[in-house]
């Protein structure tokens, strides 16, 4: 009996929970319903630059009738869910960039929900991890998802759309949302990206401002924020990175 070749073997294991992502939760199926609506709410209407930005992304059923939607199978081993579809236009009109152009995804786990008519679904989404944000000013955010449903031009899958502000912190600003974000939450609180209080996203965080205040803490143990200081895009941060090798903590060096 032949065998299968190593390198064909590597591509079946990786590629397999995409191809069962797609079998299970299927796309581009069925035709748009009538009645489905989206709308994109951010949590809050003005952000501080590094704080987690985050909008719900809900579909209605305006209709009579029950509708069945697609999600999921789209997000491990990757840094955001791939079929959401989020782009931004900036201050001065400019595209908003892809922080993750190359992102890419070994499927997951995702359902095909009923939405009744009168109700609706609910997703909430981590903006950072589909727009890099680089200045202050005012955003207009845009948000597709195929939902299982066939975009055609008769019948477009529905497009969420919202606007928000975002403000760059001074340095004091930027250490008391550190210290907020970094505050131990209530045990019995909710602790999910649908909360409108401030989220802790190294993610987020990727920015000037903040490389002054992220490096002792890297050096305190905090080794979460080496991801942040990975994507600040200064000759500062590259030499902090460096300094930070000499550490004679195994965990950050």
């Amino acid at each position: 009996m032949s065998r299968l070749h190593p390198i064909f073997a590597l591509l079946a294991v990786c590629l397999a929970p995409s191809v069962q992502a797609q079998l299970i939760y299927p796309r581009n199926g069925v035709e748009v319903p009538d009645g489905a609506r989206v709308t994109l709410k951010p949590v809050k209407e003005k952000f501080i630059l590094g704080e987690s930005i985050v909008a719900r992304f809900i579909v209605n059923n305006d209709s009579r009738k029950e509708f069945k939607i697609s999600y999921g199978g789209d997000y491990r081993g990757g840094a955001r869910q791939a079929r959401f579809k989020v782009s931004a236009e900036g201050p001065d009109g400019e595209n908003v960039a892809d922080p993750y152009p190359g992102d890419f995804n070994f499927g997951g786990i995702g359902g095909s929900p009923s939405v009744r008519p009168g109700e609706s679904w609910t997703s909430s989404l981590a903006l950072q991890r589909y727009l890099r944000f680089d200045k202050p000013g005012r955003y207009t955010i845009r948000v597709k998802h195929d939902l299982g449903w066939k975009d055609t031009p008769e019948k477009p899958v529905p497009e969420g759309k919202a606007s928000i502000e975002i403000v760059l912190p001074n340095a004091d600003q930027a250490e008391e949302l550190l210290k907020s974000l970094e505050k131990p939450r209530d045990g019995n609180a909710r602790s999910t990206v649908d909360d409108a209080a401030p989220t802790l996203d190294p993610a987020a965080l990727a920015y000037p401002v903040y490389l002054p205040l992220l490096v002792p803490r890297i050096g305190a143990g905090k080794i979460d924020y080496l991801g942040s200081i990975e994507n600040i895009e200064t000759v500062e941060a590259t030499a902090a990175l460096v300094g930070l090798l000499k550490s004679t903590d195994a965990k950050v060096s």
